[in-house]
């Protein structure tokens, strides 16, 4: 039986359209804080909290990321749902790294391409790569999302939750067909990417 207070979390989470795979991480971390102090989280001071952080992340050996989404579902979990927001100081977030992304030039990408053997594993890097797209966005188009008349792909709720089209190249939407006649997905491609049957039927 779900406790109270991770109901509650997912109620507000789902009120404010978070993700499934957000609200799963948020309260993943939630539980472990919960199960950590085993007493009612109202009575649980700034100063434990921030020692839970302190030592999680370093006996854990959390990387910032990690750090976090673990600082993020804390504060969703007091300003939101017990409705007694947390101190700046207590819930401190790592600094921002930052650093220059290596760019694989065309013809490292040509390479790749040309020595992927699996039809399936080449549609998914060729889709994301030549559309821009974001893994989640990959893994979640519809076979609907995929207008070969229009030769635009449709990505939904996307960065923001907004909507928006990406062109469609003939080399990609001829390799997606091509995928679609071994595999013939029924509703997800490659697990999420799926493509309409008037558009990859030939």
């Amino acid at each position: 039986m779900m406790r109270p207070e991770i109901y509650y979390t997912v109620k507000q989470m789902k009120l404010r359209r978070y993700s499934e795979q957000t609200i799963r991480i948020y309260v993943r971390q939630i539980e472990f804080f919960l199960n950590h102090f085993n007493q009612n989280p109202r009575r649980i001071n700034e100063k434990q909290i921030q020692e839970y952080i302190y030592r999680t992340i370093f006996t854990n050996q959390y990387s910032g990321s990690l750090q976090n989404i673990m600082v993020s579902a804390l504060k969703f979990f007091y300003n939101k749902v017990l409705n007694q927001p947390l101190q700046e100081e207590t819930t401190i977030r790592p600094l921002k790294s930052r650093y220059i992304p290596q760019v694989l030039s065309k013809s490292e990408v040509k390479s790749i391409l040309n020595n992927i053997k699996n039809i399936k594993h080449k549609a998914i890097i060729s889709l994301i790569y030549a559309c821009g797209l974001r893994r989640s966005e990959a893994i979640n188009l519809k076979i609907r999302d995929i207008d070969s008349q229009r030769m635009i792909i449709l990505i939904r709720n996307a960065k923001g939750k907004k909507d928006r089209n990406v062109p469609l190249s003939p080399k990609l939407l001829t390799l997606l067909r091509t995928y679609y006649k071994i595999y013939r997905p029924k509703t997800w491609l490659l697990k999420g990417l799926i493509i309409s049957n008037t558009a990859l039927e030939v």
